[in-house]
């Protein structure tokens, strides 16, 4: 409630807007409206501070009311307007327009359809209306500069913008146009130039806005939205150079930039500076980055790269379900906001998930498509040299840059195909193919190095990663672990040991400076060198040598867990950590007992550690198993387990000790198969090959006729095999099959290899049915010869040479799919056992196939299945 003496309103109202105090004037004035509704001071003074406030649905209501009160007075109409059409409803703006055109003179009511065109995104029609005005009327002339910039005419833009500041001198609002010109042109430093011209005058005409400011809890400075600070175009200026440093690369820059933008309150910041600030928070809180992206496009206005870059994150956090859910109910949206080329390229990505081999063919058009344009901007920018134009020179190299940073992500899209099925050669075929325009690309060169690392040709992934790293001679830290812990396992690995340590030397002596620096600011340590000792540990358990890998996995924490630990740390040790549990389950390698207590102990401190380290951005807080410290409670208890057991202590004093992983341990030990079966292979030998391949006992239940006529009743579906799981019971063979190569990891790694190995595995499977259907036959014996005939001579080799071609697609070395045993080499291995032993097929006849004799040499030679087949019973079937 305010107070104000009689005859003292004009000089609150007026000291309080002096003051940039709007909020206090509306609340006061809307209190004088409800008495004096017609009050023409009050309603012309209220909408004045509402657009200055920027809440222009509330100004138009006010200037609806004046027009009403004072129906001849044009400025009210044209005010009218103005919000109607920056509230988002250019329509009813363009009918206020029509309605009074003959109030007011011809080129003032086509400045203002042109600018309420130009708000509808109708460049054409705005044009064609500027350009019946006088052309020394300096608003036509950046109005037209401004249709220009969104036609995307940078250059004649440009010449626009320096025509009118030499009609108006220094304008803020004119410089700002030019920078942003200069920028689209990649002229940075021109761009630069602009921007702290605009920064200095402001800053020096209205120093309170100089930075730093207070940002106590007490005396937290807070700036409105005031007319001169709109005016002074500082808020634009500092996120157009916030823009312009992120691009260029430099984060810090950035950030400052944004830093020193004008506090205001929450309701108060402009959709600009959200979406830019959401933009830098992508690297370190992609949760955040995306809220808040999401927020900004359910707003009326938003920058227009908003929606692509909301996307894109979808995309990068590999978010693909929620992508393709979002386009589907912003179909429209999406499709005129985003370019036709990054439509594609989504589109692709989404479908690339169930349809790799249509994503892969809309990939190869774009990439197609791109280059062809690269073709042909370069030998525009030959003509340009010569020429000596420099500023269509500088257009076309703008546009060569557009087109090549839509070249990069179709390239790399299509190679994480092959690179996620780890056919590292057809990567590399790739990434050659865009050589051409790629080669000088950080990023191309980082992934071409990442590939010949895979391949293991390590004398020229160094090539390419030296590339990046040796022009990177002050801060190690803008370089990513992972590429630096290849470049220095490459080193070793061409006995190049002194330049490994030399990487390591300069690593430690950088993170050494941050961490001397963040101890004086308080902020978190660097974890680089954590980082490149676990990838390098990684590489030797993936060699084997789990006892030398787990021990740089325990020197890479030192001194302090709690210091090392993060996200990326955390998922590099954990790897480590199961590879070597799965190992030892398998009974692959043994490690000593003090080693495994070493890891026991490390899981303990990063138990302590991770109490409130969540495992991703997109983890659930509420949710407990959300936490470092669930994994790694689980991960020690598994330790804990493997200890004693190897220690072979009583086992219930082993299970004291473990304590609190009773029930689990429990759990895992008293699962009990019993698999029941004739005395024969038939459809349980497969079954049995899974049990041996992952080293699980079993009860093999061999039953007579007899006794199975006296069962059959009582068992599932009245068929053989059936699985015993302690009480329970799964009949179908197929059933079992698939059960168990789940249960024991043989479904292949991820969801496409499952689709693959299930595809495969289906054919192995028929065939073996079938072949027992032939040996069971009731027919004739010059019928049932017949059809053996056709089945060995016809549906065996056209089924080989169908899978022959499958393994060649995607198997590699001797395995149907991926780089690792699946059940489907155990299925086509139990299949061609099966034409052997019964004299369906000559093992000769695999010399047809290498990639099928691959695999079943692969799969018999295995360890435990050749232990298996060593000690297999003779049957007739």
């Amino acid at each position: 409630m305010f107070r104000v003496r009689d005859g003292d309103f004009t000089a609150f109202v007026y000291d309080s807007i002096a003051a940039g105090n709007y909020g206090t004037v509306i609340e006061f004035l809307r209190g004088k409206a409800l008495t004096s509704p017609n009050s023409r001071a009050v309603q012309s003074v209220l909408g004045w501070c509402y657009v200055a406030q920027q809440n222009f649905v509330a100004a138009a209501d006010c200037y609806e009311r004046l027009t009403m009160i004072d129906p001849d007075n044009f400025t009210y109409w044209q005010s009218y307007a103005q919000c109607l059409s920056k509230a988002g409803f250019p329509g009813e703006a363009l009918k206020i327009v029509n309605y009074v055109a003959e109030k007011g003179n011809p080129e003032t009511i086509a400045l203002l359809k042109a600018s309420i065109r130009f708000q509808e995104g109708e460049t054409r029609e705005c044009k064609a209306l500027l350009e019946k005005c006088a052309q020394t009327n300096p608003a036509i002339v950046r109005n037209q500069a401004s249709v220009l910039f969104q036609q995307k005419e940078y250059t004649e833009a440009a010449a626009k913008f320096s025509q009118t500041a030499a009609m108006t001198g220094f304008d803020p609002g004119c410089v700002y146009g030019q920078a942003a010109t200069a920028y689209e042109m990649k002229d940075f430093r021109q761009c630069a130039k602009y921007l702290n011209d605009i920064i200095s005058r402001a800053l020096s005409t209205h120093p309170q806005f100089s930075p730093p400011f207070d940002s106590g809890t007490e005396n937290k400075q807070v700036f409105q939205n005031s007319p001169v600070l709109q005016q002074s175009y500082l808020i634009e200026a500092y996120n157009l150079k916030a823009a312009m440093e992120h691009h260029m690369g430099n984060a810090n820059a950035a950030q400052t930039s944004l830093n020193s933008i004008p506090p205001r309150n929450e309701e108060d910041i402009d959709m600009v500076t959200l979406h830019n600030k959401a933009i830098l928070e992508a690297e370190g809180e992609p949760a955040e980055s995306i809220a808040a992206l999401t927020h900004i496009v359910s707003q009326p206005f938003y920058p227009k790269e908003t929606l692509a870059n909301l996307v894109t994150l979808y995309f990068r956090e590999q978010q693909f379900d929620i992508a393709a859910d979002f386009m589907a109910e912003n179909t429209e949206v999406c499709f005129t906001q985003l370019p036709e080329d990054i439509y594609s390229l989504f589109e692709a990505v989404i479908i690339e998930q169930t349809a790799p081999e249509e994503a892969y063919v809309r990939f190869e058009e774009l990439i197609v498509r791109y280059q062809e344009q690269l073709r042909k901007l370069s030998a525009q920018e030959k003509v340009r040299r010569r020429e000596g134009s420099t500023d269509k020179l500088r257009a076309v190299e703008s546009e060569y840059d557009h087109v090549l940073s839509r070249l990069q992500p179709a390239v790399m899209s299509q190679t994480v195909m092959y690179w996620d099925y780890k056919n590292y050669s057809q990567v590399e075929k790739q990434l050659k193919k865009a050589h051409e325009f790629l080669s000088d690309q950080q990023n191309w060169r980082i992934n071409m190095g990442h590939t010949l690392f895979m391949l293991e040709n390590y004398v020229e992934a160094a090539k390419f990663y030296e590339a990046v790293v040796k022009p990177q001679t002050t801060d190690m830290m803008k370089l990513s672990p992972v590429l630096l812990a290849n470049l220095c396992v490459s080193y070793v690995m061409t006995s190049r040991n002194d330049e490994a340590e030399e990487i390591l030397r300069r690593v430690e002596d950088a993170e050494n400076y941050v961490v001397e620096a963040e101890g004086v600011q308080g902020s978190s340590t660097s974890s680089h060198l954590c980082v490149i000792n676990l990838v390098i540990g990684t590489l030797y358990c993936s060699k084997g040598n789990f006892q030398f890998g787990l021990n740089r996995l325990l020197k890479s924490f030192e001194p302090s867990v709690s210091a090392k630990l993060n996200r990326t740390t955390w998922m590099y040790a954990k790897r480590m950590l199961l590879a070597a549990l799965y190992a030892l389950a398998h009974r692959d390698v043994m490690l000593a007992t003090a080693s495994l207590l070493d890891c026991i102990q490390f899981l303990r401190q990063c138990q302590d550690a991770g109490k409130s380290l969540l495992l991703s951005d997109f983890s659930n807080p509420s949710d407990t198993k959300s936490y470092v410290f669930a994994e790694a409670s689980l991960l020690a208890d598994l330790f804990c387990m493997v200890v004693y057991g190897q220690k072979r202590v009583a086992f219930l004093f082993g299970l004291l000790l473990v304590g609190r992983c009773i029930f689990k341990v429990a759990k895992l030990i008293m699962v009990v198969y019993k698999l029941t079966y004739f005395d024969g292979r038939g459809r349980a030998e497969i079954i049995r090959l899974i049990f041996a391949a992952a080293f699980q006992k079993y009860e093999d239940r061999r039953i007579g006729l007899e006794e199975w006529e006296n069962m059959k009743i009582n068992t599932p579906w009245e068929g053989l095999p059936i699985l015993h799981i302690n009480q329970h019971v799964i009949g179908q063979s197929g059933a079992i099959v698939r059960y168990l190569a789940d249960k024991f990891c043989l479904g292949g790694r991820d969801q496409w290899e499952s689709v693959l190995v299930e595809s495969t595995l289906q054919i192995s499977l028929d065939l073996v049915s079938k072949m027992i259907e032939l040996g069971g036959s009731k027919e004739g014996v010059l019928e049932k010869a017949d059809a053996i005939k056709k089945f060995k001579e016809h549906v065996v080799p056209t089924a080989m040479i169908n899978y022959e071609k499958f393994a060649a697609e995607y198997g590699i070395n001797g395995h149907t799919v991926g780089n690792q045993m699946t059940v489907a080499d155990i299925a086509l291995f139990n299949l061609l056992d099966n034409l052997l032993h019964h004299h369906l097929m000559e093992e000769k006849v695999l010399e047809r196939w290498p990639y099928i004799k691959a695999i079943f040499e692969t799969t018999k030679q295995h360890s435990r299945i050749a232990s298996y087949l060593e000690s297999r019973p003779d049957s007739k079937f």
